[in-house]
Parts: C-alpha cells; structure tokens; sequence
C-alpha cells in the first residue's frame, strides 16, 4: 500500500455502531467512545480499549472489548478496568492507547480532576446536549465568543500512564505524571488532550492535541524510553483557515506506515462544533501535507449514530482489512464506536 492508493481509495462507513454503550444503569450506559484498537486480545484476536461514560453519574471509565474479526466486538465484563470512581482524588479518563515494550503493557491516557462541588454534581445530571447549550448561552450573554468543543475538552488536562504484565488488571495507584501542558506563549500552554503513541523507526512517537486556548492543533513529543519526551516547540498539524472545516481543531490521532511514507488520521473541528475526520501525509512524521479530498468521513445523516459528530479516528490494518474505527455522537450527544472499511481504486 502506497500513499498515492490511501488519497485514491474510498471509505464505506458502516451504517450501525460496531460497539455500542451499555445498559443505561450501567457505568458505560451514556457511550462508549474513542476506541483503540490492537492486535492480540485478552482470549480474542484483536482487542479494543474504550472510553465509557454514566448516564446516572459523572463517571468516566476504561473499558475493554474483544474480537476475532474487527467487526463484532464483545465486552466481557460489567465492569470498568480503570474507572474514576477507584480514586479518592476523583479524577476522569479520556483516550486510552496501548504500547507495548519489553513484554510488559504500558497504558497512556487524559486525566482531569473533576469538581466535587454540589452544583458540578447537579449539572451532571442535565442531559449532555442541553448542559453544552447553556454553556454557550452563558458565554453569549457575557459577550464572549463560544470556544471550541476542543479547546473546552483540553481545559487542565495532562497525560498519565500504567504499567502492568497483565492485560486485563491495571492499578491505579502506581500511575504516574507522563506529560504536561507547554510553557506560557506556546501552543499548547493552555491544556492537552489525546495522547496516542505510536513505535515507529525504532522510537515512540506522541501525537497529541495541544490548545492555545481558542484552538487546538496536533503536537509531537518523540521519547526513547516512554519515559522522557523531547517536545517539538511548534505544531506539525495546524488548523485549517477562516471557515474552513478544521479551523478550530486538527489533531491526528492515529498513524499508518505505507511503502513510502505515512498516513495521518485526523479530527476537525469548524466553528459551529461540527466534527469530521481527515488524511494528512508524511515522509518523515514531522511535516505533515492534509489531503485535498478532505474530509474522508463526514458526521452521518439524521437519526445516525453519528448525527453530530464523527471524531477520534483509529486506523488499524490485519488480515488483509484496513478499517477505521472513531466516535460517534448522535443528536443527543449519546457516543458509540463505529467503523469505515477502505477499499482500494
């Protein structure tokens, strides 16, 4: 597979989720959202990591799917494997990706300290579309421009990580502080969001979403250990112009090596919070060039699952498959997973 043949190609999105939330009880009874995708599951062959949010509480967890065939996935367990709820610092988790090194698992994700006050608590408890609705309002009557969906999600987020031998059993109390928002000035002082890593060339490579407090674009921290990362001071994505449909939010989220070079799934974001999915291309994963085709996948129709928004690309190939999977959210805001097959031209 060649560059040339990714911007060729065509993408069929599958018209039903491939991994839906759970009961509405259920501690994913909201969505189950931004999966991750990877080779070798727990008594399956593939598995997938997601995000999963309460309908009933402001619980954000991490979740486990299994799969021999990337398109029916099982949840083998009621049960987050990471949830907010097992710390007493209350926090909330967002964008798991899964590295493996030297035999052991390696777990990067967001983290957020979450509000303990009665009213956060309260506003919960107001559906997701209606308390994003009073945001705006609230901002609109202070004459402030309303920010970007991205940029309000980065807000005091950094990035921690887990390590274990055991794919299915993650301890909370031995995470550690991965990475940090930049420096005052730069394009990400103003918060983080999805980091994805990525083992290529013999190194690990972060791709991740930095704000500047009115957008959001992708940065890269590149590391030899997972331990110590050296930041590039400037974006390698930038967002797209004045109306553009990426104008508040480029963020690659996950990469494909090709022949010649390297494939580049991106999130967009417009100015009135529409989320599409774009192709960027590298030689060197440093600069990136957006394919002119953009986007490759639009929200759905009325009544889809993905009705406002198609975000959080994960682009995973096997078995002679190229499929990417991403979130989406229906007109109520409710997240699932779903999937686009490639077909070549």
């Amino acid at each position: 597979m060649k560059v040339a043949d990714m911007m060729a190609g065509r993408w069929t999105p599958i018209d039903e989720p491939v991994v839906r939330s759970g009961a509405p009880e259920g501690w994913d009874g909201l969505s189950a959202i931004t999966p991750g995708i990877f080779a070798g599951g727990a008594g399956k062959k593939f598995g997938m990591f997601y995000v999963g949010l309460s309908a009933r509480s402001d619980t954000w967890g991490i979740g486990y799917a299994g799969s021999d065939d990337l398109l029916s996935w099982e949840k083998p367990g009621a049960d987050p494997l990471i949830s907010s709820e097992d710390e007493e610092s209350c926090v909330s988790y967002d964008s798991p990706c899964l590295v493996r090194k030297d035999g052991r698992f390696h777990l990067f994700c967001e983290e957020k300290k979450k509000s303990k006050s009665a009213g956060a608590k309260i506003k919960h408890l107001l559906p997701l579309k209606l308390r994003m609705g009073i945001g705006r309002l609230r901002r609109s009557l202070k004459g402030k421009e309303a920010r970007a969906l991205s940029v309000q999600h980065a807000d005091k987020r950094y990035f921690v990580s887990f390590s274990t031998d055991r794919l299915l059993e993650w301890d909370t109390g031995a995470k550690r502080i991965a990475f940090d928002k930049g420096e005052a000035g730069s394009f990400d002082a103003e918060g983080l969001f999805s980091p994805q890593v990525h083992e290529l060339e013999g190194r690990y490579y972060m791709f991740y979403g930095g704000s500047d407090g009115s957008a959001t674009s992708t940065g890269l921290a590149v590391s030899d250990d997972l331990v110590s990362w050296e930041r590039r001071p400037s974006p390698v994505l930038k967002t797209g112009g004045k109306g553009e449909w990426d104008e508040k939010n480029a963020l690659i989220v996950s990469v494909l090596k090709v022949d010649d070079g390297y494939c580049g799934f991106y999130e967009g974001e417009d100015a009135n919070n529409t989320y599409s999915i774009g192709l960027a291309v590298s030689s060197d994963l440093k600069g990136w060039e957006k394919f002119e085709g953009n986007p490759i996948i639009k929200n759905g129709g009325k009544g889809s699952f993905s009705e406002k928004m198609a975000c959080s690309p994960h682009i995973f190939a096997a078995e002679g498959k190229v499929l990417l999977f991403y979130t989406g959210h229906d007109r109520y805001m409710r997240g699932s997973c779903g999937a686009a097959i490639f077909e070549k031209s």
